[in-house]
């Protein structure tokens, strides 16, 4: 028999996180909150369960804006734009509330504290899985265009998050995984930015933003060529 994973690390942190979020005072609640439902959900991914996952993405959708506004309001933004992005913020929050003093969410916490441990050796299987993926992902990377390198931005998380749950080393994962990080802020920053009112200073907000997204893919890019060696060992 392997050695067996419980959930319970990353419920509890769930758990603890949730009056933070609720309060406002400090983002890193509801970073936290999102944090631990995307490794939750891959835990669930190693362990082949189908249930929950609708849940847990409907929590997400919750968490996301916040955390996502968040971060663009501690970037240096113009009067008026900061203006707007801080009412948006608020609607976000007034959604997050409601959602997690709904009864779903008491449901989705309450299924998730009686589902049996995982087994190693079937987490080593679902890595495997997760890294062909991210490798298939990343073969065709072209040098221009995002959404190839959002997608291997997202395939990367998860096989960091798979390895942590085994506790097995992810150093060169994670530096990966922080290049397509700084990537991934930089263009949810640009294609908010295009959505809003255009004025001289959105113009040249707008244009910073498009300098940091390329410098940030191309950073990304070099990343992923020094991290594919690594990956290639773990599949």
């Amino acid at each position: 028999m392997g050695r067996e994973i419980a959930l319970t690390p990353w419920l509890e942190h769930l758990k603890r996180h949730v009056p933070i979020a609720k309060h406002g005072s400090d983002p890193e609640g509801v970073h936290q909150l999102r944090v631990a439902i995307a490794r939750i959900r891959v835990w669930l991914e190693l362990g082949g369960w189908k249930v929950l996952h609708d849940d847990l993405r409907w929590l997400r959708t919750k968490a996301a804006p916040v955390r996502d506004l968040d971060v663009q309001l501690g970037r240096e933004l113009p009067a008026a734009y900061a203006e707007e992005l801080l009412a948006e913020h608020e609607r976000a929050r007034e959604a997050l509330l409601a959602a997690l003093g709904d009864a779903r969410f008491e449901s989705l916490v309450s299924a998730l504290e009686v589902l049996p441990p995982l087994r190693t050796q079937r987490a080593r299987k679902g890595v495997a899985r997760f890294v062909r993926r991210t490798l298939a992902l990343g073969r065709e990377l072209p040098q221009d265009g995002y959404e190839s390198l959002h997608a291997v931005r997202r395939s990367v998380r998860r096989v960091r998050f798979a390895l942590e749950w085994l506790g097995e080393p992810s150093d060169g994962v994670v530096e990966l995984q922080d290049a397509l990080g700084a990537f991934g802020d930089a263009w949810v920053a640009l294609r908010r930015a295009e959505r809003h009112r255009k004025g001289h200073e959105m113009v040249e907000h707008q244009r910073a933003l498009d300098r940091e997204l390329r410098d940030t893919a191309r950073a990304a890019r070099r990343a992923w060529r020094r991290a594919r060696p690594t990956l290639e060992a773990l599949a």
